[in-house]
């Protein structure tokens, strides 16, 4: 195969995610940290305190693999079902009210 044809399916293998509107936003081994998947102000500086977190979190973006299921235990296809169900309000039930206070649920 040539070279100009590598480079180009490398190209079209990178843009393909985004013509379908994904990229799954990988935040590393949050369960690793001092409070879980819980958000502190300091592993959440730049979102601490809004309770929009769809608009930096796509929901079609977040929980998109299994590394959860695998480090937690958890069913990641139910958690995909409730954040599709109830959207951002059901973030504070694993992520906690990040720093909004109990409105957010």
């Amino acid at each position: 195969m040539s070279r100009q044809a590598l480079i180009l399916l490398g190209f079209i293998g990178i843009l393909v995610p985004f013509a379908y509107g994904y990229q799954c936003q990988d935040y590393g081994a949050l369960i690793g940290s001092p409070d879980g998947v819980r958000l502190t102000q300091e592993e959440h500086p730049s979102g601490w305190r809004r309770q929009d977190c769809i608009i930096c979190h796509p929901i079609r973006n977040i929980h998109c693999d299994d590394e959860g299921a695998f480090l937690t235990g958890w069913d990641m296809e139910w958690v995909r079902g409730v954040v599709e169900s109830r959207g951002e309000k059901s973030c504070s039930i694993c992520h906690g009210d990040n720093g909004a206070g109990p409105s957010i649920q």
